[in-house]
């Protein structure tokens, strides 16, 4: 199923972005939000992650260089850092195997930077497009519940 997810998000990212020009968030975020979209409560816990990185790292920007691979690699950090103290804080059990979820922690960091790079709104409703027809085709192969 994760093999699945991650090889239709690298598709779907690639085709995304060669329409419209905009990234969903990442290459791999669309499969992993796909396999997430029956726990809200995991998808509300990367979106906010998501929302506190993008802040931090534009609070940071005012007194730091950031820009570049600098930017990203802040960017994801400080995505992964939200993402755990959201999980510790409200005691979130990890929702899927440990192999995969440790993935989740790049993720919030990954749409961060996407939305840093061009805008929330573009980044959010091209996640959500692309992680939708994701998650039917995966339903549909009978890999998904």
């Amino acid at each position: 199923m994760f093999a699945e997810a991650i090889g239709l998000s690298l598709v779907g990212s690639l085709v995304a972005f060669e329409w419209a020009g905009l990234s969903p968030g990442g290459l791999i975020v669309p499969g992993y939000v796909a396999l997430l979209a029956s726990r809200p409560l995991s998808l509300l816990a990367i979106g906010a992650a998501s929302f506190l990185a993008l802040l931090a790292v534009r609070l940071a920007s005012t007194y730091l260089i950031l820009f570049s691979r600098r930017r990203f690699v802040f960017t994801v950090l400080t995505g992964l850092l939200c993402m755990r103290a959201i999980e510790a804080g409200f005691s979130l059990a990890p929702s899927l195997p440990a192999e995969v979820h440790g993935l989740g922690y790049l993720v919030p960091g990954l749409i961060a930077n996407d939305m840093e790079k061009q805008g929330v709104l573009p980044t959010l409703l091209m996640m959500a497009g692309v992680s939708a027809v994701i998650r039917v085709i995966l339903l549909v192969m009978g890999v998904a519940s």
